[in-house]
């Protein structure tokens, strides 16, 4: 799209079909009539000859196709927001429906359903005549009261409204029984009496100056600058919720954050301890305490003709949800229960089969890494740190760069393994180990795409019993299809992909990069020859080319070739 003498008329070009251009016509039908033009073999459109300038139709300018688009998109956005407000309702699951049909919660009989009507206030089913009409809504009276939802009708409501009529529910709240929340060896419990830290905390209840946040002016409140932290929560932010008439999401935040920053700043410690607040029969005020409602009860009409809807009638979401979740817990409860019966069955076949040569002496097994083990990793690293030259680090790291280094194991297709001490499933997990490979260059468009560096640790106290070869044996595995394993150990990898046989990164060469200080010779011919058993050979030596504890140190390259053949070789 070009101008072709400086004035703001246009001329479309398609380089792509040359000769074949279409006319500003054909794309603009209603702003030009039906004038035969030439079209040259470079795409230009030419005047036709004999035909004077001022005869014939001119061409749409920048500013007309630019509202024009702009219209499109206006009518875009619009039809996107009508297609939103169309809410498709889904039929539930049958399976589903039934479990949550199953259980207390929707038995009239139990203590569970019990609960819940009385915090519901649901009157007791009567049952109804099948037989009878149903009755007709009744005539309005002559006086009504006003509507309190009706914002026509708040000045009028507000007249008639004493406060005084309902003293009588923040009173019921006040005089409910006191009880106050404990934890007493990791079960949250609820006592008569405060610990000292409640003791102090009751004296700034309803009281606006002792809370931190309402000591700050709203008009002075700090910029908002948005920081990375939020992103792992951004699946929260759901583009459907965003107002509609607000289409940039910055304006929805800002707006949103001014409004926090107002509410925050009128804050109050309130009273939350009594038993109507635990059981979820208080409700907050708005303000500085709680009230317990007594809205009246209203009789609901049913068709008598639904047999379904008399089938069904007492039952309540949140009884669908009590089921539900107990269907849950025991689902949960059944597939530990098979998970032990399979470990015990495990281990009575590892007890009563020949031992093999290659088991390790420690009692473990070997899974993929999980984030819950950056606090037993951290250890391991750090001491390698501060103590081997093993450890290109020279000082200690942080739990944020383990979690960088498993994300990365991850993203690249690449595995972490731990080795964990084998136990009791109340006893908690305690890692030997682990085992890690890494790009070599990062990148899939690298030189080095092809080649993963190594990594093998193993606590000092845990050495030299067999865990080091269990690991090196699963990640050459992995990594090389044509690796066969001498197995002996166990590897847990329930419902995780990417860590069978072959793994699903290829690589051509796999990497030991080791550092020792120039008169651990011992360590050096130890480490060589272990890892010589597995196909590694030394490829390079650079000399005095790290340094760690105010010494240089020497780096070996040791290489193992899978059975992966570069097409260039």
């Amino acid at each position: 799209m070009s101008s072709t003498n400086g004035s703001d008329e246009i001329v479309l070009r398609d380089f792509r079909n040359k000769g074949k251009q279409r006319n500003v016509e054909d794309v603009f039908p209603h702003t030009s009539d039906s004038v035969e033009k030439d079209v040259s073999s470079n795409g230009n459109i030419h005047e036709p000859n004999g035909e004077p300038a001022a005869e014939r139709k001119r061409s749409p300018t920048r500013s007309e196709i630019r509202a024009e688009l702009d219209q499109l998109k206006k009518q875009a956005l619009v039809d996107w927001a009508k297609r939103q407000e169309e809410v498709v309702l889904e039929t539930a699951d049958p399976a589903m429906v039934a479990k949550c049909r199953d259980g207390p919660g929707v038995d009239p009989e139990s203590e569970i359903y019990k609960k819940i009507a009385k915090r519901r206030r649901v009157r007791p089913v009567v049952e109804a005549d099948l037989n009878i009409e149903l009755p007709s809504r009744p005539e309005p009276s002559g006086e009504e009261k006003p509507e309190d939802d009706s914002l026509k009708n708040l000045e009028e409501f507000k007249d008639s409204f004493d406060p005084e009529e309902l003293r009588h529910l923040w009173d019921a709240y006040e005089n409910d029984l006191v009880l106050y929340p404990n934890v007493i060896k990791g079960q949250v419990t609820l006592a008569t009496q405060p610990t000292e830290a409640q003791r102090e905390l009751k004296k700034k209840f309803k009281s606006f100056k002792c809370h931190p946040h309402a000591s700050q002016d709203v008009y002075k409140l700090p910029p908002f600058v948005e920081s990375s932290d939020w992103q792992p929560d951004s699946h929260l932010c759901n583009w459907l919720f965003v107002p509609l008439g607000i289409y940039h999401v910055d304006k929805w935040k800002k707006k949103f954050r001014r409004w926090l920053d107002n509410s925050i700043v009128m804050s109050c410690y309130i009273d939350q301890y009594h038993k109507s607040y635990f059981d979820g029969t208080a409700h907050p005020d708005g303000s500085t305490s709680f009230y317990i409602p007594d809205l009246p009860d209203h009789t609901t009409i049913l068709d008598p003709n639904d047999e379904k809807g008399h089938l069904h009638r007492h039952e309540t979401a949140e009884g669908y949800c009590r089921n539900l979740a107990l269907h849950i817990k025991k689902e949960e409860e059944d597939e530990q229960q098979r998970l032990i019966r399979v470990r015990r069955a495990n281990e009575e076949f590892l007890a009563n089969r020949e031992v093999n040569p290659n088991a390790p002496k420690a009692n473990i097994y070997l899974r993929p890494v999980e984030m819950k083990d950056i606090s037993q990793l951290l250890p391991i690293y750090n001491w390698y740190a501060r103590e081997s030259c093993l450890s290109i680090h020279t000082h200690e790291v942080k739990s944020d760069y383990i979690r960088e280094r498993i994300q990365a194991a991850k993203d690249a297709q690449l595995p972490f393994i731990v080795a964990v001490k084998r136990g009791s499933t109340r006893e908690r997990e305690v890692i030997f180990g682990y085992a890690t490979a890494s790009e070599f260059s990062p990148g899939q468009h690298t030189t080095g795409r092809f080649t993963a560096q190594l990594e093998i640790f193993v606590l000092p106290e845990q050495q030299r019993k067999g865990i080091g070869y269990c690991l090196l044996d699963k990640l050459l595995q992995i990594c090389d299809p044509a690796y066969c394993s001498k197995e002996g150990y166990t590897f847990d990898n329930r419902g995780r992909c990417g860590y069978s046989l072959g793994g699903e990164r290829v690589l051509a060469r796999l990497l030991f990069i080791i550092s020792i200080l120039p008169e651990d010779r011992a360590v050096y011919r130890w480490t060589r020859e272990w890892l010589e058993r597995y196909g590694f050979e030394v490829q390079g030596q650079l000399t005095g080319a790290a340094c760690k504890f105010d010494r240089l140190l020497d780096v070996y390259y040791l290489v193992r070739k899978t059975t992966f053949v570069l097409n260039f070789r």
